[in-house]
């Protein structure tokens, strides 16, 4: 299986379990089996696009996609368990798109972001890093 050539914004259901497939194959080097009737695994995630975004969705299966007895399924039910705190539009170009400079910069934003008391230089810096890293997906 391929990606399609759309968006995060504009993925649908059927696109979502299209892109587990890809990712399940890239990191199991074995296709994903359907567990039960597709239908129902389709359904479970147009249920998850009414409650997340698509790029919180797609960032939370590349984490699920670890172990490989995950289903579509499992991963729609737990999928709690795989959203992360991070900005996940940004972390997705970053992982899919970024060279070692957006990665490098996406990790001083994390480190910006975890430290308990900021001082104002800190929380300075984490607004430019947001916005070099905006402004770099902007130009994408």
């Amino acid at each position: 299986m391929k990606l399609t050539k759309k968006i995060p914004e504009k993925y649908n259901a059927k696109d979502l379990l299209n892109y587990w497939h890809v990712v399940y194959q890239q990191k199991h080097n074995k296709s994903y089996q359907t567990h039960g009737f597709i239908g129902t695994e389709l359904k479970n995630l147009k249920d998850l696009l009414e409650s997340y975004n698509q790029y919180q969705i797609i960032v939370a299966m590349k984490i699920a996609n670890g172990d490989s007895d995950m289903s579509v399924s499992g991963f729609c039910e737990s999928v709690q368990e795989f959203i992360t705190d991070n900005d996940a539009r940004l972390q997705y170009y970053v992982q899919e798109q970024g060279t070692y400079i957006e990665k490098r910069k996406w990790t001083e934003l994390i480190y910006q972001d975890s430290l308990w008391f900021p001082t104002p230089a800190n929380l300075k810096r984490k607004e430019e890093l947001m916005n070099e890293l905006n402004s770099w997906i902007d130009s994408i």
